[in-house]
């Protein structure tokens, strides 16, 4: 078990600040390795083709457009978010890339699609930023048809020792060591401290109907990907 039961959410606010190098405090925290877990979430999705992925909170689209770049055939992605900062940024972005995501700013407590929409559903670095976890999740399964896939990522601690007292000490140095402060950065690491275990997200995913549940430590446990299927109607 790890310490901190409650999980800091980050204020919009934090967030309309950061929007521009939001991405960039991610590499500094994953070690600059955070584009190939993307690729982890959007090939743990075996998306069949034509399929129609869901991401919630979806940030400035770096996993939104991971998806589509992943994907051996076409599929639509659809990003979600309720920061409108954070959605020019992604939308500057998608519009560089060609790419084709769909951007809707809206609530993930208040999802504005209809039951079985999705495919499949991906969250990340967000969960936790939830106003109402449950209501959340609970969202996501209804937009999801039945034995839809959700992939959840955070970031996380690795789980064993030296390496979980290295990646601690590697947060605490960077903060004594960088010159300039960084709007959000002091958030982002009190989240990674208070790092419950992957139980928590199970037993989540598993309160909102959510079966066949799986994690997979990434680099050595600095990230966690979680994955769940929606239960078939002979399941519910």
């Amino acid at each position: 078990m790890f310490a901190g039961a409650e999980r800091p959410r980050t204020p919009q606010t934090v967030f309309d600040r950061v929007a521009p190098y939001y991405d960039t405090l991610n590499s500094l925290l994953s070690l600059g390795i955070d584009r190939t877990w993307r690729r982890h979430v959007a090939s743990s999705l075996e998306l069949a083709p034509r399929a129609h992925v869901l991401d919630v909170a979806t940030g400035t689209g770096a996993l939104a457009l991971e998806i589509v770049r992943a994907s051996a055939s076409e599929v639509s992605v659809t990003g979600c978010d309720i920061n409108e900062r954070m959605l020019t940024v992604a939308a500057r972005r998608i519009g560089k890339a060609r790419a084709g995501v769909e951007l809707v700013h809206c609530d993930a407590m208040r999802l504005p699609f209809g039951d079985a929409s999705f495919d499949a559903a991906t969250l990340a670095f967000a969960i936790d930023d939830m106003p109402d976890r449950e209501q959340c999740v609970a969202e996501i399964r209804r937009v999801l048809k039945s034995h839809g896939r959700i992939a959840l990522l955070e970031l996380a601690q690795p789980d064993k020792e030296p390496l979980r007292s290295a990646y601690r000490m590697y947060l605490r140095t960077f903060r004594l060591l960088r010159r300039v402060s960084i709007q959000g950065y002091d958030h982002l690491e009190k989240e990674i401290l208070t790092y419950r275990g992957a139980g928590a997200i199970e037993s989540l995913l598993g309160r909102a109907g959510f079966v066949r549940y799986r994690h997979i430590s990434l680099t050595l446990g600095i990230a966690r990907l979680h994955l769940a299927e929606k239960s078939g109607e002979m399941d519910d």
